[in-house]
């Protein structure tokens, strides 16, 4: 659904998208006229929404091009949940899009979903490119701080991550993990949302509430 918000009192729908019924949309992250839809097992799929590849607009989207992520760690689908297409201030590329996969968990104990990296540089045809696994755990929603090229991902019971996304992604990220932390503990940790804010990375967990981290 898609809301013109010029007067914020009186929001008005000025357009509905139709979206596969598996599930349907989980998030949706828009940048430079393009909207990403996370539509979990229908996969990703690329809309212009002003950006003027295919001619769309807000009020009348256009789709570019869509696609299925591996199945990773997951048991049952690709089960594409959010994602965040990185505008890297190092080299000038819009190449990657980080899409989370966010597979079947137990509150407080375990989780299971990979990070999918999908080269985004021809929108017209993405392809998934590499990934990161973390053993027991699965990928929430990410936070990136672009000018360091760091990816940083809520992981529940893995705690927060911290990833190295400089460069050339190809294959198995595992050695571009810089750190990770359970914010809670071992036994006292599910996180599911970071955010950067003044210097700071906020984690927001389900079991210990709302932690405040430094990033050096």
């Amino acid at each position: 659904l898609i809301y013109d918000i010029t007067e914020p009192a009186t929001p008005t729908l000025v357009h509905r998208e139709p979206i596969p019924p598996d599930y349907g949309i989980h998030d949706t992250f828009v940048r430079d006229g393009i909207a990403f839809v996370f539509a979990w097992n229908t996969g990703v799929i690329i809309y212009d929404v002003g950006n003027g590849i295919r001619g769309g607009s807000p009020a009348d989207p256009v789709e570019i091009s869509r696609l299925v992520t591996s199945q990773g760690n997951v048991c049952c689908g690709p089960s594409v949940h959010n994602g965040w297409w990185f505008h890297n201030p190092v080299s000038g590329e819009s190449r990657y899009l980080f899409i989370g996969q966010e597979g079947a968990n137990v509150t407080g104990s375990e989780s299971s979903g990979d990070i999918h990296v999908v080269d985004v540089s021809d929108l017209s045809s993405p392809r998934e490119v590499a990934f990161f696994h973390l053993n027991g755990a699965g990928t929430h929603n990410f936070w990136m701080d672009e000018q360091k090229q760091v990816l940083y991902a809520a992981y529940y019971n893995g705690g927060v991550v911290a990833l190295d996304v400089s460069g050339t992604l190809s294959g198995n990220l595992a050695d571009r993990l810089i750190s990770r932390v359970r914010p809670g503990g071992s036994r006292n940790t599910f996180t599911w949302g970071v955010q950067l804010a003044n210097g700071f990375l906020y984690a927001i967990d389900m079991l210990s509430g709302l932690w405040q981290l430094t990033t050096e």
